[in-house]
C-alpha cells in the first residue's frame, strides 16, 4: 500500500491538465514517480544491466503490483448521500494511521495560483505524520528532510 499526500488544486477537484501534464497535474507526478520506482526507462537509468537487476529485485520481493491509496477516490466526497457520510465519518478518525504504517508518496506541486503543500494544515499533518513513521524515505526521499 502507498498513501498519496497532496494539496487539492480546488475545492471541487484534487487534480487538474496542465501544459506539461495533460493527463492532470497529480497523476502526472505520480505516474513519474511510480515509474521510476517501479519500471525505470532508458532515460531514467541508462545502465541496462542496472534496469535488468531492478527488475529482477522487484520480481523477487513481490512483483509490480501495488495499492495507491488517493483520498479524493478512496473516499466519498461532496456532496454526499446520508451512507457516504457515515462512511466518510467512520473513515477520517483512522486516516493518520495510512500514513504512519504505510510509505507515502508526497505531491507537493501546485499550480501557480495555488497554496503550496506546507501551507495546508491537512498536508503538513500527513507530512509529518508520515515522517514520524519512517515513511517517506522510499517514495519521497526529498522530503525526508524538509
Amino acid at each position: 500500500l502507498i498513501s498519496v499526500s497532496h494539496r487539492w488544486l480546488c475545492r471541487d477537484a484534487c487534480d487538474v491538465p496542465t501544459e506539461s501534464s495533460p493527463m492532470g497535474l497529480r497523476l502526472g507526478a505520480m505516474r513519474r514517480l511510480l515509474r521510476t520506482h517501479f519500471s525505470p526507462t532508458r532515460e531514467e537509468e541508462p545502465s541496462f544491466a542496472r534496469r535488468v537487476r531492478h527488475a529482477l529485485g522487484r520480481r523477487a520481493v513481490g512483483g509490480w503490483d501495488a495499492v495507491v491509496f488517493f483520498d479524493f477516490a478512496g473516499l466519498p466526497q461532496m456532496p454526499r448521500s446520508e451512507e457516504e457520510e457515515n462512511v466518510f465519518r467512520q473513515c477520517l478518525p483512522h486516516m493518520g494511521i495510512l500514513y504512519a504504517m504505510f510509505p507515502t508518496m508526497i505531491l507537493h506541486e501546485v499550480l501557480p495560483e495555488s497554496h503550496g503543500y506546507f501551507e495546508s494544515g491537512w498536508c503538513f499533518c500527513e507530512y509529518q505524520t508520515a515522517k514520524l513513521g519512517g515513511q517517506l524515505k522510499e517514495f519521497s526521499p526529498d522530503g525526508v528532510g524538509a
